[in-house]
């Protein structure tokens, strides 16, 4: 272990893979859904927006896990909370004002919708992860009166 003590141990690597195979899921339980959405207006069209707004969303919500897992021991907690969420917000926002901006045919298909979609999903889950997983490495802290 190095001396700031964030280096995974053996017996916390499996919370770590639990909770990003529980990103990872959640995600594309909703896909289905979106896809049954698109489909009937937009065909191919409405297929890829859902998977391009998936994609984002996903890389965006396990960038902000990773971020916060790699920096959840001693001081660096809230350094990796406020890091995570500006990634997670970051990343959705400016890919889905690109598209929407660029990329006409998903436009058209309503992936900027798609993308607050699967964002808001993703928050949901991420949130419950990460009280889970900082939970054992936060300090008590004392109040002074």
């Amino acid at each position: 272990m190095n001396d700031q003590g964030n280096e995974l141990r053996t017996d916390e690597r499996a919370p770590v893979a639990v909770a990003c195979l529980s990103l990872t899921l959640a995600l594309l339980l909703v896909f289905p859904c979106l896809c049954a959405y698109a489909y009937p207006t937009y065909a191919g069209r409405g297929i890829a927006a859902a998977g391009v707004a998936l994609g984002v969303n996903w890389c965006g919500g396990l960038l902000a896990l990773l971020l916060i897992i790699g920096l959840r021991r001693g001081r660096w907690v809230l350094h990796g909370v406020l890091g995570a969420m500006i990634v997670r917000m970051f990343l959705p926002m400016v890919a889905g004002l690109v598209l929407v901006n660029c990329v006409r045919p998903l436009a058209n298909a309503g992936v900027f919708g798609m993308i607050v979609v699967y964002y808001l999903v993703g928050l949901v889950v991420e949130t419950f992860l990460v009280v889970r997983l900082v939970r054992p490495f936060c300090h008590r802290v004392t109040r002074v009166v």
